[in-house]
């Protein structure tokens, strides 16, 4: 029974450090591919990254602002990521999206949310730490 146990919590444990070196390598191969967007200078293309993520974002908060007064009968729907944990060590926590509703506007999934911090960190980034 105690060996059926300790290989049950060892094989966790590796688990876990497989998971780790995994996010790091994938942290690795982001940066190498995001520097290299940053690194180039023609002002044009610098431009045209800029006009994206304006168009981008404007049009997320644009959508979310402004359609609730549009269509007033449209629900805001929210989804939110949110960390249920494990029963003890033997078994993982996971992400879970929880759905809130409001009473007006439209749907905001995580999607959207990182769709707008990864757009401007990535084409505004260098220009906003200057």
């Amino acid at each position: 029974m105690a060996s059926a146990f300790t290989t049950i919590v060892s094989n966790a444990m590796k688990s876990r450090a497989q998971i780790m070196e995994l996010a790091l390598a994938k942290a690795e191969v982001q940066e190498r591919i995001y520097a290299g967007a940053r690194s180039v200078k023609d002002r044009g293309f610098q431009w045209t990254r800029r006009a994206i993520a304006l168009g981008v974002i404007g049009s997320v908060v644009f959508a979310t602002m402004v359609a609730p007064y549009i269509w007033p009968d449209v629900q805001i729907t929210v989804g939110l990521t949110e960390y249920k944990p494990g029963f003890w060590f033997l078994t993982e926590g996971r992400d879970a999206i929880t759905w809130y509703t409001l009473p007006k506007g439209v749907v905001i999934t995580p999607v959207f949310s990182h769709m707008i911090y990864a757009i401007t960190g990535l084409f505004m980034g260098n220009q906003v730490s200057k």
